[in-house]
């Protein structure tokens, strides 16, 4: 006897009939989401190219320079002042810039960090374009001044690069700018900001000069440093990338939570021995100086939450006070208080004996790098020039800004870089101490924007290395 199956109600029936178009559904609701999401993101990245945002990304990592300029990349400057240009295949900002050097040129390399890259003017503004139109040789040579600068670099990066890149250039002579804080840079470790990875120089009395890399090494293989190396082509054409890369930049420098979390990444053992010295003091663990009573004899509450703050402000008028019914005080008498509650300056620290040896052994391995630059000049018959750019450290400081370190101004590191010069028969111009006597304050605060130099800055120090640049190449032909 054959048992027929019983017969499907229509809703089994229907269950099984649609399983599959739902998966396909939802299959095809994903694949509209990605692809929508994909064409939302090109028409971001269309509307920022067309804009110019999202480029100012310029760094690639070098195991011997540790950073160096991106290659074949359109630069659009916004975060101090406004510049264009375009890094070419070799990272250098130049247009029509060829390795061979064209017939009856005499070329100049210019070396130095971000005064010398010059990002935040026009390209037309830059002192070292200018300087090809107003150097006139007597030998009639066309002038062919070269910018090698890039943000950040040190002498012993700058010394560096010579030797990997300038003299694939042929240069008749390589200029090298010094600017405030390059005589202590060529001994700093990596840390959250990427301009300090950097190769690290030292000259022991009695010993050859050492330049290290070891130290970019060991920074590439920390997790922040591999990240960034996997997202290279990311970081290479995304402008949306460059606008998370500038809002890190500027953590970086003004976040300490942020700057923590980078050191973490980047040095964790250094990160957590810091941490552990810093919190395990019982005076971090004070509940007083987390909350303060109303009674308390010390500053008040509103004191500490408003500090750095207007402490004029008006007050919100639904906050129950009787702030409203005292009367407005005259200018006089708020610039007479806060003179009163701002702290006195703190009075500077006599150099102890060990920061004077820690110059001095700058000082040395300074001084050897100079002579190392000169010797690899003279091998290639090229001349080697340096020259002390007009900082604004030593012009005019921004306020709250540490004018020394370890007890060294900027002008007295240019004395240092004056003596090592001479002291060697190395060309030596100082464009500091004219700009301190000849500009007035506005003057002064015109050549810069903030730390970098406006378009006034450029065309000062191009109007000041004229006669000398002019000098210096003359001499060479005779």
């Amino acid at each position: 006897m054959v048992v027929s199956a019983p017969d499907k109600t229509p809703i089994e029936i229907k269950g099984q009939s649609s399983a599959k178009p739902t998966r396909r559904n939802w299959l095809k609701l994903v694949a509209v989401c990605l692809a929508l999401q994909v064409c939302a993101l090109l028409f971001t990245e269309c509307v920022l190219y067309v804009a110019g945002l999202g480029e100012e990304e310029i760094f690639a990592f070098d195991k011997d320079l540790g950073t160096r300029h991106m290659k074949n990349k359109r630069i659009t400057w916004r975060s101090e002042g406004f510049g264009v240009c375009y890094f070419d295949g070799d990272g250098l900002q130049d247009p029509g810039l060829t390795v061979a050097k064209p017939a009856n040129t005499f070329r100049v390399a210019v070396l130095g960090d971000s005064l010398v890259e010059g990002l935040q003017v026009p390209a037309d503004k830059k002192f070292t374009r200018i300087l090809n139109e107003s150097v006139k040789l007597a030998n009639g040579k066309n002038i062919q001044v070269v910018n090698f600068g890039t943000s950040g670099y040190s002498t012993a990066q700058e010394y560096t690069l010579m030797k990997k890149q300038v003299f694939n250039y042929a240069p008749d002579m390589v200029l090298v700018c010094y600017n405030s804080r390059d005589i202590f840079e060529n001994w700093s470790p990596p840390d959250a900001t990427l301009t300090n990875i950097r190769p690290v120089a030292i000259c022991l009395p009695g010993q050859p000069l050492v330049v290290s890399n070891a130290a970019i090494l060991e920074w590439m293989k920390s997790p922040r440093a591999r990240f960034l190396q996997s997202i290279s082509w990311l970081r290479q054409n995304s402008r949306i990338w460059g606008l998370i890369s500038a809002m890190e930049t500027e953590l970086s420098f003004n976040d300490k939570t942020y700057q923590t979390i980078m050191e973490l990444l980047t040095r964790p053992k250094k990160a957590v021995k810091r941490l552990w010295a810093e919190y395990s003091q019982p005076e971090k663990w004070e509940v007083s100086k987390w909350f303060v009573s109303s009674g308390s004899s010390g500053p008040s509450f509103n004191i500490q939450f408003f500090e750095g703050k207007d402490p004029n402000a008006q007050v919100n008028k639904s906050f129950p006070t009787g702030a409203k019914k005292k009367k407005k005080k005259s200018s006089e008498q708020i610039a007479q208080k806060n003179a009163e509650v701002r702290p006195a300056p703190e009075p500077k620290k006599p150099v102890t004996e060990g920061e004077r040896n820690y110059i001095k052994l700058m000082s040395r391995t300074l001084g050897a790098l100079v002579s190392e630059m000169d010797s690899l000049c003279r091998q290639h018959k090229t001349k080697f020039v340096v020259v002390a750019m007009p900082a604004r450290l030593g012009l005019d400081p921004i306020p709250g800004t540490e004018t020394t370190m370890y007890g060294l101004d900027y002008p007295g590191e240019v004395e240092v870089v004056k003596t090592t010069c001479l002291e060697r028969g190395v060309p030596f111009y100082d464009m500091l101490k004219p700009a301190q006597s000849e500009l007035t304050q506005n003057e002064k605060k015109a050549m810069f924007y903030s730390l970098h130099l406006a378009p006034a800055g450029h065309q000062y120090i191009a109007e000041k290395l004229t006669p000398f640049l002019k000098q210096e190449c003359d001499n060479v032909g005779r």
